[in-house]
């Protein structure tokens, strides 16, 4: 593990913050040690593109799109 944390803020249902799956977390901190500023992947049947940069998460298929952030463990 890289000693963070990634999750997205899920406001709508007043859950707060929900974790990345490990293999989520695992290929966002591949992305970024590649110095590269944009993911997908998949989760629970939906397609998303997590932005680096502005640090947010759009679901594909809904357009939905949801602040991300990550916190060192």
């Amino acid at each position: 593990r890289s000693g963070c944390d990634w999750s997205s803020d899920v406001c709508s249902s007043d859950l707060g913050w929900a974790p990345f799956t490990e293999a989520v977390q695992r290929d966002v901190e591949a992305t970024l040690a590649a110095g590269k500023h944009e993911v997908e992947f998949g989760v629970r049947g939906f397609l998303y593109r997590l932005d680096l940069t502005r640090m947010l998460q759009k679901n594909l298929s809904t357009g939905n799109v949801r602040p991300v952030r990550r916190v060192r463990v």
